[in-house]
């Protein structure tokens, strides 16, 4: 009995969240309709939260704007619009695609005047599956832009790309592919000045400078771009504007350690699939000595220990040292026994310092992080182990008003 009452109760509630989850998309669209002059979604695996901000960095000295980044969801999404008390000239707005749904709920109710999408990857592995239901999911909101709109493509994922077949507006492609509309050529990373490449629109050339760190953050650079290219504005003050913005604090900002080391610090979210991503990239990465510390992994699915001793081995490919510590630390340590007891077998020499090491507390990890040469510190993990503890005591570390309530004229 008391079964079919929990049943019953929450077939209640979900009847209660649709109902009251219509009206506020209703009074969504209303306050869209009277305020909001151009509505700008971003979606995509990764890079929603930096595309949207730096979209909406570039917008402001063209009018006002009005942000919605990490607040993703339907409620979150109609909160922004709801909150709209005067005429705003453009709103960007991040959109995720999980749960399941969330876009064709927003692209139902909303009008999308531009649709941006950055990347595709399996991220959110345990609700989604496939790469290709990720996709299925974010070509919703392709397909939603309005024909007098325009939707910007990441050229370098097939995925992505080939959501173009579903968009009834113009169509701009941005990425290194030889096609693309907004092209980047000639990249290059040092942690110690940050990104450079060469950019390309058409006939108008610029070789770019950004304090981003990843060649991945040139996908959303080029969208930033992509999306003021179509809204006429000009490019040489565009890009201008763009080579100045830091990235937040959270999304490898570069801080200078009181210690002497550089720290970049990416605890914000740590799936399986982006943290792979961060880790091939390393291998470009020139500037000096690399620390690679990875804290707790999500979307690892069964056998979590196999992941992470994947992610810790192929860091170690490109870092001088590497440490799993926390939630990370005991499949480290298992790397570090079978590599000894391999060394010995075969009758060579135990290294001094081994390049995977295991640190089961935050202490254990400053003082292997203390003992390096001095050099790049990446503390790579989820929002849920504190990573960030890490940061030597005197470390200035920049402040930032939240992102997702920013808005400027």
């Amino acid at each position: 009995m008391r079964a079919k009452v929990r049943v019953w109760e929450q077939q209640w509630v979900d009847r209660w969240l649709r109902l009251t989850a219509g009206v506020t998309a209703r009074t969504a669209r209303r306050r869209q309709e009277r305020y909001c002059g151009t509505y700008i979604a971003v979606t995509g695996s990764v890079g929603k939260t930096t595309t949207a901000s730096l979209i909406a960095s570039l917008l402001a000295p063209s009018g006002s704007v009005s942000l919605g980044a990490f607040r993703n969801v339907q409620r979150p999404i109609y909160t922004t619009l709801r909150r709209l008390k005067q005429p705003t000239d453009y709103l960007v707005q991040e959109v995720s695609a999980h749960p399941i749904g969330t876009i064709g709920h927003i692209v139902h109710h909303l009008r999308i005047d531009v649709g941006v999408v950055t990347t595709v990857g399996l991220d959110h592995q345990s609700d989604f599956r496939t790469v290709e239901r990720v996709a299925e999911e974010k070509s919703k909101l392709v397909a939603a832009v309005a024909p007098q709109g325009f939707v910007c493509l990441n050229a370098d994922y097939p995925l992505v790309r080939a959501m173009s077949d579903k968009a009834h507006a113009k169509v701009i492609l941005f990425g290194e592919a030889a096609d693309a509309d907004i092209r980047a050529q000639n990249i290059r990373v040092d942690w110690q000045r940050g990104l450079e490449f060469d950019v390309e629109i058409g006939t108008w050339r610029r070789h770019f400078k950004s304090p981003f760190l990843g060649t991945f953050m040139v996908g959303n650079l080029l969208a930033a771009l992509a999306v003021a290219h179509g809204l006429g504005l000009e490019l040489d003050a565009a890009a201008a504007r763009l080579e100045t913005i830091e990235p937040e604090r959270d999304r490898l900002r570069r801080v200078a350690g009181a210690d002497g080391h550089t720290y970049a610090l990416d605890n914000l979210k740590a799936s399986l699939w982006s943290t792979m991503v961060l880790i091939a990239d390393l291998e470009k990465w020139q500037g000096g000595p690399k620390i690679f510390v990875l804290g707790h992994l999500s979307d690892t699915g069964s056998n979590a220990s196999q992941k992470y001793k994947q992610a810790l081995r192929a860091a170690a490919k490109h870092c001088d040292l590497v440490i799993g510590v926390g939630p990370a630390a005991g499949a480290a340590s298992r790397i570090s026994i079978a590599e000894r007891r391999a060394v010995k077998e075969h009758g060579g020499t135990i290294p001094e310092r081994p390049v995977i090491v295991a640190a089961d507390t935050l202490e254990e990890a400053r003082v292997a992080i203390e003992s390096a040469p001095r050099g790049l510190v990446i503390l790579k993990g989820g929002s849920i182990f504190p990573l960030k503890s890490l940061l030597p005591t005197g470390t200035v570390v920049p402040q930032y008003s939240p992102v997702g309530r920013r808005s400027s004229a």
